[in-house]
């Protein structure tokens, strides 16, 4: 147990970056390695490790940087040939002495080829950015990707292999004598050149024309560096890869949304509060009974809207889970807003929402037990064996299923045995025993008061129109809070899938805020509704009204699956669809946690302000 609490501690450690504290310096003439990542493809989101194809390996590679969150995501960052001289411009330099390929190597080439997987290396903790204009066989179309194409086919179905790499690097100078530099920019434009020594000089960039196609015997690899001067501060460095997409467009669709967002929440705020207001002034006009109350139908079911739900145990754990995972989304989104969680270490973001939802745990406990203990539940041992184990359970299975499929392909993103091993320990060794506490805490404390009483027999509940039934309540729940973090959920869908950078955190912070309000006004809108109809039953109505934005979401994955991507394999199909199940599932919980809280806070608030004998 302790080892693994270490070993979170020092993974949420080195995910942790003060802006402008990381500068690093480069002397002129020292030597600075560029690290090679996995090879990426949109169109079956497998990756591979670098040295899955047959490029130039130097005798020992060796893993930089890897933690937990990188793991799991199958980011992989390992050394490589390719090695400047910082300051030194080189020409026509081998990376190693030549690679000899056979048929099997040949194929795994053209294999990744044909479904456009790119290469992607790293300088200083640069991605390496090509540009479309320059890159040859990609056309004439202006703007930067990241990582470049292995190679491209011809007409008569012969591929080439871009085997030399002319990589840019801009710089910036620090003091007045250029022998101090930092790296604002790692740029690269890749060739296809036939193997064979250099003719051209030193100082005129004039590659041979004659193409290298993929065939047995050896191939050689080549590479140039050539250093400018950048026009980019260090602090300024990450812009360009904030410039993948045209930022005005998302710019003006997120305040768009946001603003009739609070247009909407403000309207039905209105409305509600003017009605209630309504039924209180009512109320406060009659006598100190309960003749006469017809009109304020809520008031009448003072001795029944407290009644222990169906289920207590199963709603305590979804809200003490759902509440500590609310906690997890905003503690991550605010030091992400804040440049804490930093996007130059790979993997920092994912390592930092486990480690503090294993450290939450606590939370989780606590809360599923308080809430237990107000429906009079005394089972606490089930209650945090179930809190412990429900989904975390469900997330681990489904990771296990993609995970398998993913060893059946070789894939990097195959986790390997040693981190599940840190996986359990940490949900087993940490997690549990936390949630434990959080129970006997919970239980220790005094239950919950309500404002009224049970009656020993239920009231009968009336016929309810058909916008307040069970299914109509969970399709029309969820459409506002859904409605409203669409065009951010567009952008969060590219940058996961499309392998492209996502950095308005503030923005995202913003929706966030936003969906929480709509999901706690909608539950109680929902739940008023259903109150002035007769039905007390509003417990699970309140979780499932909100958290139904999560069938939305999912549905979203599937449009975005039919019209995005073009995934055929059925590992690619499982790691998308498992990996959309749980991303759904933490959203109906959220939501669902969210809704129930809201609600539970307006009934018991409402219930206690007018009290009849």
């Amino acid at each position: 147990m302790f080892w693994a609490v270490f070993i979170g501690l020092l993974a949420t450690t080195a995910c942790f970056d003060l802006p402008g504290v990381s500068l690093k310096v480069h002397i002129k003439g020292s030597k600075v390695p560029i690290m090679v990542n996995e090879l990426t493809s949109v169109k079956t989101q497998l990756p591979y490790e670098y040295y899955f194809l047959k490029f130039c390996a130097p005798d020992v590679v060796e893993p930089i940087e890897e933690n937990l969150g990188s793991t799991l995501l199958g980011e992989s960052t390992l050394t490589s040939t390719y090695e400047i001289i910082m300051g030194v411009n080189e020409y026509c330099k081998s990376a190693c002495p030549g690679v000899t390929l056979n048929q099997y190597d040949i194929n795994n080439f053209v294999w990744m080829i044909e479904r456009d997987y790119r290469v992607n290396m790293m300088l200083d903790k640069l991605p390496v950015v090509v540009n479309h204009t320059d890159s040859g066989a990609e056309g004439k179309s202006e703007g930067i990707q990241v990582g470049f194409p292995i190679g491209y086919p011809s007409g008569d179905e012969t591929f080439f292999v871009y085997n030399h790499l002319r990589f840019i690097i801009y710089t910036h100078p620090i003091d007045k004598s250029d022998s101090l530099f930092r790296i604002v920019g790692f740029e690269v434009h890749p060739h296809s050149v036939e193997s064979r020594p250099c003719t051209y000089g030193q100082d005129v960039f004039k590659l041979p024309t004659r193409e290298q196609p993929l065939r047995e015997g050896q191939i050689g690899f080549t590479y140039d560096v050539e250093f400018r001067n950048g026009t980019k501060q260090f602090a300024s460095r990450w812009d360009v890869y904030k410039h993948l997409d045209d930022e005005r467009v998302h710019w003006f669709s997120l305040l768009s949304s946001s603003f009739i967002s609070l247009i909407l929440t403000s309207i039905v705020a209105h409305i509600l509060r003017k009605t209630i207001l309504n039924d209180f002034h009512r109320l406060t006009d009659l006598p100190s009974s309960e003749d006469g109350l017809e009109d304020v139908s809520w008031k009448q079911l003072q001795r029944d809207v407290f009644r222990r739900p169906s289920n207590p145990l199963l709603l305590s754990v979804l809200v003490g889970v759902g509440l500590q995972i609310t906690i997890v989304v905003a503690m991550t989104l605010f030091l992400s807003c804040l440049g804490f969680i930093s996007q130059h270490y790979r993997g920092s973001l994912l390592t930092s929402i486990i480690v503090t939802h294993v450290f939450l745990g606590t939370l989780a406990g606590f809360t599923a037990a308080r809430l237990y203990k107000m429906f009079k539940g005394t089972n606490w041992l089930l209650l945090a064996i179930t809190t412990s184990t429900l989904f975390p359970g469900i997330a681990f299975v489904t990771f296990t299923a993609i995970n398998f499929s993913l060893w059946a392909e070789k894939s990097s993103a195959a986790v390997p045995f040693g981190y599940f091993i840190v996986l359990i320990t940490l949900w087993f060794g940490v997690s549990v025993p936390l949630v434990f506490v959080g129970s006997i805490l919970g239980f220790k404390r005094q239950a919950i008061k309500l404002p009224s009483k049970v009656n020993p027999i239920s009231r009968s509940i009336p016929p309810q129109p058909w916008y307040l039934s069970l299914p109509a309540t969970i399709i029309l729940g969820g459409i506002i809070p859904f409605g409203l973090v669409f065009i951010e959920l567009t952008f969060i869908m590219m940058s996961v899938w499309r392998h492209s950078f996502y950095y308005l955190f503030a923005f995202l912070v913003l929706t966030f805020i936003i969906l929480l309000i709509a999901s706690a006004e909608i539950s109680i809108v929902l739940c008023y509704l259903q109150l002035c109809n007769g039905n007390h039953r509003w417990w699970w109505r309140s979780f499932l009204s909100s958290g139904s934005c999560a069938i939305y979401m999912f549905l979203y994955g599937v449009i975005y699956f039919l019209g995005e991507l073009g995934m055929t394999r059925l590992s690619s199909i499982m790691l998308y669809f498992g990996y959309m199940f749980l991303i759904s599932l933490i959203f109906f919980l959220l939501c669902g946690t969210v809704g129930f809280c809201a609600a539970f806070v307006f009934v018991r608030k409402m219930y206690s302000v007018i009290k009849i004998d």
